[in-house]
């Protein structure tokens, strides 16, 4: 028998509490996944309840701060505790960290974390228009994605009319692909565990030739990948979306898709047909087919990829940081990040620091991020 253990802290009219998933009511399952649906903004996969579940099944620790304030509005933080820290979901992969909640309930990061009954939180995809990520905050930085609410006709009127040249490009690239080859056949969802299997060779080989933290070289996340593949409900889905010609896959994408939200996540590419530009081609045949499956925003991510300022119509804003009991801790991560920032964008430092994390694995999330999205 599971039995709930809680920490309530009540603050500024918020009284919130922390309980492991297994003890959350079916009520508040219900209210976590109603507040997804109605909300656009907190609607990504890596916040929602099935992810936390298969997280539960894999790996275990999984617990959630939820509460409601004096005006009745409630949120939900999913993560995973380990000791004295507190970490997002599927932490080695997550793209995007967020309070779960109704407009207006806005806990503050101590409130979190005494809730949470943890003394550090760190996080590299916080939603920065929420306090509790804004006020622990190292880095800025922006979250490109695409509406296509209104369909992909009205998406490639709107990128024409601004001028870009990518989104016609990529469709001349698509026709002369069914020129060149007899058989040429996109699926948006398809539940092959071998394509899986080939997607995931393909970016261990990207990360590994590109000085990036091989995250899929770790069974966890592998694992993680198979079970979402999986499942398949209403309100989230593992979508593996690949292109094959004649026969044989040349690109392939798995993302997440939670409500009116689809995750870009992991795509990949045969090296081999890099110059059919299949990453691109089949980005091409996901916007289209996520806009006629009803897919209201497609999240790109971070990072400034030519196909990302091309085809975004917005973005949002993000931030990494730590929400933290010591006073002294965001002293020290923002003077890392300043040395960080230094040493990317210094010749002379670019080479020492791929293969400081290539050894310690320090910094793979960000660089994982920038290469996980090359379309090419």
């Amino acid at each position: 028998m599971i039995t709930a253990t809680t920490n309530a802290n009540s603050s500024g009219g918020t009284a919130l509490q922390c309980d492991p998933l297994a003890a959350l009511t079916a009520d508040d399952r219900a209210a976590w996944t109603r507040i997804q649906r109605d909300r656009i903004c907190v609607a990504n996969a890596f916040s929602s309840p099935a992810l936390a579940s298969v997280v539960e099944t894999l790996r275990g620790g999984v617990h959630v701060v939820h509460g409601k304030d004096a005006a009745g509005r409630r949120g939900f933080l999913p993560f995973v505790k380990s000791g004295s820290s507190g970490a997002p979901l599927a932490a080695e992969v997550s793209e995007v960290q967020c309070v779960v909640c109704e407009e207006g309930f806005a806990p503050s990061a101590q409130d979190l974390l005494k809730a949470m009954g943890v003394s550090r939180f760190r996080f590299d995809s916080g939603q920065a228009e929420q306090p509790c990520f804004e006020e622990s905050a190292i880095r800025r930085s922006e979250s490109s994605f695409i509406d296509i609410a209104d369909g992909y006709a009205d998406l490639r009127k709107l990128l024409r009319g601004r001028g870009g040249r990518f989104l016609t490009q990529v469709e001349r690239k698509a026709r002369r692909l069914r020129r060149r080859y007899a058989d040429v056949q996109f699926e948006f969802a398809c539940q092959d565990i071998d394509t899986l299997e080939l997607l995931v060779d393909w970016k261990t080989r990207q990360h590994v030739r590109t000085g990036t933290t091989p995250v899929l070289r770790d069974e966890l996340p592998r694992q993680l990948l198979r079970r979402l593949l999986t499942v398949e409900s209403a309100e989230f889905r593992g979508v593996l979306s690949r292109l094959r010609v004649d026969g044989r896959t040349i690109a392939a994408h798995f993302g997440l898709q939670s409500h009116g939200v689809l995750s870009w996540w992991f795509p990949a590419y045969d090296p081999l047909a890099s110059a059919e530009s299949p990453g691109s081609i089949l980005l091409l045949h996901i916007l289209q087919a996520a806009a006629e499956q009803g897919v209201a925003r497609i999240e790109l991510g971070q990072g400034g990829e030519r196909y990302k300022r091309q085809l975004r119509t917005s973005a949002s804003a993000v931030v990494e940081g730590a929400m933290t009991c010591n006073s002294w801790e965001p002293i020290a991560h923002r003077a890392w990040a300043s040395a960080r920032e230094w040493a990317e964008s210094s010749r002379i430092a670019r080479r020492p620091l791929a293969l400081f994390r290539r050894w310690k694995g320090i910094g793979g999330r960000r660089r994982r991020r920038e290469v996980n999205h090359d379309s090419s």
